[in-house]
């Protein structure tokens, strides 16, 4: 993750981007309300813009940097979880990390990172859940998954996978 985060730092724009991005970067400074909303990702934008490095659209840019960082180094602990093996879960991680899609928008300030760290979180706090059987990672998994539907409705597809799991699980006889 930390690798990442270098990397896509050095990565990211100075410079005022367009369309959504551009949203973004005028809302860091601005603390307006995005089209669709997006209150948590907002607050991180605007805690990054009072840093006292680089220019406003490069320090929204690195909100997208930190999340998408933190999305490969939760997706490295999910795959050592599950694979039992540190090589592939790095293997994995990285290969997440260097992918077309989250390098480009880990280094703008896009809502898509952010959604992503967050449904990995969410991910990991449910395999500890069904690992253990208590309620708390559960819990931290319904926060997090909740509070990323408030990014993206696209992580209802992950939502749809833990209900599922988790009526499978409720049949007597099934674990």
């Amino acid at each position: 993750g930390m690798l990442a985060f270098v990397l896509y730092a050095l990565t990211c724009s100075r410079f005022v981007m367009s369309e959504d991005v551009a949203e973004f970067q005028a809302l860091a400074a601005a603390h307006g309300i995005a089209h669709a909303g997006y209150p948590l990702y907002l607050l991180l934008l605007e805690g990054f813009h009072l840093l006292p490095i680089l220019t406003a659209p490069w320090r929204a840019n690195l909100t997208s940097a930190l999340a998408g960082a933190v999305a490969g180094g939760l997706t490295a602990a999910v795959a050592v979880r599950y694979t039992r093996n540190l090589i592939a879960a790095v293997a994995a991680a990285g290969a997440l990390a260097l992918s077309y899609s989250l390098w480009h928008d880990a280094t703008r300030a896009e809502i898509y990172a952010f959604t992503l760290a967050l449904s990995a979180g969410a991910l990991l706090s449910f395999s500890y859940y069904l690992e253990s059987r208590h309620v708390d990672p559960l819990a931290l998994c319904g926060i997090l998954l909740g509070l990323s539907l408030t990014a993206h409705l696209g992580s209802l597809a992950l939502a749809a996978v833990i209900v599922v799991v988790l009526l499978v699980g409720a049949i007597p006889g099934r674990s």
